[in-house]
């Protein structure tokens, strides 16, 4: 990592600051800040729960691309100042929807979040009806994509995990998938429709569901058992995965399928997905993490492609102790993106804020290079990155890149690469 970057994102902030002056003074608004205010962006995150470490993760990111900001305005002689005001929510839906209703009543109409897609389901109405204007990362269920609603989703949707997905699949070799589903928004769609248009048609009795309140996993684990056992009965067992469209609760899962009452659970590969893989629990559980290398554990998620050199990720490294995933970084652009809007305007109806937010996007330039959105307020540019365990030389497992999968737009043909030729991409294999 270089300066460079981090002097180009400076550039573009205080090349937004002129922009954002200029818009301030020519639009009457009815506000009572001024240039020497503090502006505060309110923020949700689970810290507790399945969902504590992409939590975590987006409260320090939201953190971090907030004292940077301050240190910009600071550096160019601005009284401007600028905080987070962070709630702290567990995983639980209905948390999520108490914070929001609290926020509000108290008079904030813009949010940002780290925010499951069940979450989100549960914000989505009570937003929608009162004017809550939600800036949300960690969400990409396609039910979701809803044009002209309060929801802005900083990173793409399901859509797009699809093709990424499928080009993991063809990657390990992959042609049959038992799929174990997590009872919420996101999996019952990934479990569904995903497979059912991609790869094959399921029956209920082909997929493995679990309640998200789930504690003792042995029956669950013991039908995936017997559907794998049934799998094998009919095709070559390097071809047979368990899929698992999970959250932390993967650790519970797989610490159960490595006992020897489930024989068939230790003959397939098992693939992750953007909920479980470059999850840190998983490396420090032995049981899991055992279990997950034997077991060739591969997965995809969100990652940030260095199309330009940046010093953030290095910073969120120092800041939580190792390099997060792509959502972590999407949180980050969702603080500095929401601290622009209300630097720019003091209105607080939503009709105001999602204009000056489709305003920002527009010319948004972040760590993730220039910024686009769809009609549905979701996120169009989609990489992510192909992963699985290893263990380092001092015999600690950690996440080893496989691979790169990057959709440059919405209309854009996929490409991938290998880690061993970063400059390489190549467009996606359809067949």
């Amino acid at each position: 990592m270089n300066h460079d970057g981090w002097l180009v994102h400076r550039t573009v902030i205080l090349c937004f600051i002129v922009f954002s002056v200029f818009l301030f003074c020519s639009v009457t608004a009815d506000t009572n800040q001024n240039p020497k205010d503090e502006i505060v962006v309110y923020g949700i995150y689970p810290t507790s729960g399945d969902l504590a470490q992409k939590g975590i993760e987006g409260k320090a990111a939201a953190s971090l691309a907030i004292e940077n900001l301050k240190t910009v305005y600071a550096d160019i002689g601005s009284d401007r100042t600028y905080s987070l005001n962070s709630t702290d929510i567990s995983s639980d839906p209905d948390s999520a929807l108490a914070a929001v209703k609290s926020l509000h009543e108290s008079g904030v109409n813009l949010i940002i979040g780290t925010l499951s897609s069940a979450q989100l389901e549960a914000i989505k109405p009570y937003a929608d009806s009162n004017g809550v204007v939600i800036v949300a990362t960690g969400s990409s269920a396609t039910s979701l994509t809803i044009p002209d609603d309060n929801i802005f989703r900083l990173n793409p949707d399901d859509s797009s995990e699809e093709a990424a997905l499928n080009s993991l699949l063809q990657k390990e070799n992959i042609g049959y998938v038992i799929p174990l589903v997590r009872e919420d928004s996101w999996s019952n769609f990934q479990g569904e429709t995903i497979l059912n248009r991609s790869m094959k048609s399921l029956s209920s009795d082909e997929v493995v569901r679990y309640n998200a309140s789930a504690t003792d996993y042995k029956e669950i684990v013991s039908r995936l058992d017997s559907l794998v056992g049934s799998a094998l009965d009919r095709e070559d067992k390097s071809s047979v995965a368990v899929l698992a469209f999970t959250f932390d609760d993967i650790i519970p899962i797989m610490e159960e399928a490595s006992s020897s009452a489930y024989p068939n659970l230790s003959l397939v590969q098992w693939i992750g997905t953007d909920g479980n893989t470059f999850g840190q629990k998983l490396l420090k559980s032995e049981k899991a993490a055992d279990f997950a290398d034997q077991r060739k554990f591969s997965g995809y998620t969100l990652t940030l492609v260095d199309l330009f050199s940046s010093k953030i990720p290095l910073q969120m490294k120092e800041k939580i102790g190792y390099e997060p995933d792509g959502y972590a970084f999407s949180a980050y652009e969702a603080a500095d993106i929401a601290a622009q809007v209300l630097s720019m305007h003091g209105s607080q109806e939503a009709k105001q804020l999602k204009e000056a937010l489709v305003s920002v996007i527009e010319k948004y330039h972040g760590i993730s290079g220039s910024m686009s959105i769809n009609a549905a307020g979701d996120k169009t540019r989609a990489s992510y990155g192909f992963f699985t365990l290893e263990k380092d030389s001092s015999g600690n497992f950690v996440w080893k890149n496989i691979g790169d999968w990057m959709k440059w737009a919405d209309s854009a043909v996929p490409s991938v690469r290998n880690p061993d030729n970063v400059d390489a991409w190549y467009p996606v294999n359809s067949s």
